[in-house]
């Protein structure tokens, strides 16, 4: 199916750091791209994996990009406070010694390894908040592993755009609205396949 091979092939983000501000983009020449727009029904359309996020740290803001049945959505909402426990067990990923830390974020345990040799509290996706930029990040159902990091004198990085502006709450209530007509769309199929 679709899904399995989304979870077995990666999909190849792009990580942006200034300072004061961060992009995480999928990559979108990626040879996957076509699992990433898909709106079939057997798909999780609503995965942290298809997600863009824009990071303002001053202003604390978190911005999510999320396609949902080919409509762009832009999620404005605060930086999440991950409450991260951090351990004394270290491992070496690449170049960088490592550090395991976790937390628990709706009810999911997610382990990260960061390393204090970048001082950034940085990280894929909507993960942050340790005193390093996080190299390797598990959650319940895929992995991050940062596979090359360069650094350069001069970096912009860009804000999300094209899609419409929504905040978490009418976000959550769409995909529900959607959950459920996908539910009701799935019982009428069955009802004539019977």
């Amino acid at each position: 199916s679709e899904v399995k091979n989304l979870l077995n092939n990666p999909i190849i983000y792009f990580y942006k750091y200034d300072g004061n501000s961060s992009n995480y983009t999928i990559d979108d020449s990626n040879k996957y791209k076509k699992y990433l727009k898909t709106d079939s029904k057997k798909s999780n359309s609503f995965s942290l994996a298809e997600f863009s996020t824009y990071i303002d740290y001053k202003s604390n803001l978190l911005v999510i990009k999320s396609s949902v049945v080919n409509n762009s959505y832009l999620i404005n909402q605060n930086i999440i406070d991950f409450k991260w426990k951090i351990s004394n067990e270290k491992k070496k990923i690449g170049n960088y010694l490592c550090t395991k830390a976790s937390t628990i974020y709706k009810d999911e345990k997610i382990v990260a390894y960061f390393t204090d040799e970048i001082p950034f509290s940085a990280g894929p996706s909507i993960y942050l908040g340790l005193p390093g930029l996080i190299v390797y990040l598990e959650a319940q159902d895929r992995t991050y592993t940062a596979t090359k990091i360069e650094t350069f004198d001069k970096i912009i990085v860009e804000k999300l755009t094209g899609g419409k502006v929504v905040s978490e709450k009418e976000y959550s209530d769409f995909v529900e609205k959607y959950k459920n007509k996908e539910i009701i769309e799935e019982k009428i199929e069955e009802y004539h396949e019977n």
